[in-house]
């Protein structure tokens, strides 16, 4: 009975509540970052960020932030996060891996692919399935498919984008990708659960997952 997902931009995820896991390290060129100082804008052959944040019970009456939203007392602890996204070849591949607490959290539907790409790069889309289509941004769902690959160009501007994930684990459950076909991005998504599912955890529970997306110049 929650109107929001918890995790990320929608909320109830910190990375300085816990003393002993909570953090950020961005690393370039195998140096970590001091994220205290002001760096210019410099080169660098590889980036990366790692993440180890914890994500806490999201309470009801609508979105956090609403006058309606009303928080759990105490902000009970659902999981540890980690995550690590590597820049490069056009895009970011990103490891998402969460660890799950003693509060038996159920599960209705979990994204572990998200990418969002702006319209003037992606005209078409193409799933694996075979099937295509010209978005018109009307915010209908597109390319709905069971596939995790989805490709999105823009022929004129010889543009080609491919998103891909995969869900390691918890597995023996079907998965759902697609494309919100709305005017300011066209977004994809891969999503497990769903549908009357609902995925059950227990304390000790690890859940992985990866997702790319990536940019290419096309002939």
């Amino acid at each position: 009975n929650v109107s929001e997902a918890t995790g990320g931009y929608h909320g109830n995820e910190r990375i300085d509540i816990d003393p002993e896991y909570g953090s950020i390290e961005f690393v370039a060129d195998g140096q970590a970052i001091a994220l205290s100082e002001t760096i210019p804008l410099t080169a660098a052959e590889s980036f990366h960020y790692l993440q180890h944040s914890t994500m806490h019970q999201t309470g009801a009456g609508g979105l956090i932030g609403t006058t309606g939203y009303i928080p759990v007392p105490g902000n009970p602890l659902e999981c540890y996060h980690q995550k690590k996204t590597v820049f490069g070849n056009g895009g970011y591949d990103t490891y998402n891996k969460l660890t799950w607490a003693d509060n038996n959290t159920p599960v209705l539907r979990s994204y572990f692919g998200l990418f969002c790409v702006t319209p003037n790069a992606s005209k078409e889309g193409y799933s694996e399935d075979g099937s295509q289509v010209t978005f018109n941004d009307d915010g209908g769902m597109k390319l709905v498919t069971e596939g995790s690959k989805i490709v999105m160009r823009n022929n004129e501007l010889n543009i080609k984008v491919t998103c891909d994930s995969d869900l390691i684990k918890p597995t023996g459950y079907t998965t759902t990708t697609r494309i919100w076909d709305r005017n300011v991005y066209h977004k994809y998504y891969n999503n497990v659960g769903g549908g009357g599912i609902t995925l059950n955890t227990k304390e000790g529970d690890i859940w992985e997952a990866v997702a790319s997306i990536h940019f290419e110049i096309i002939d």
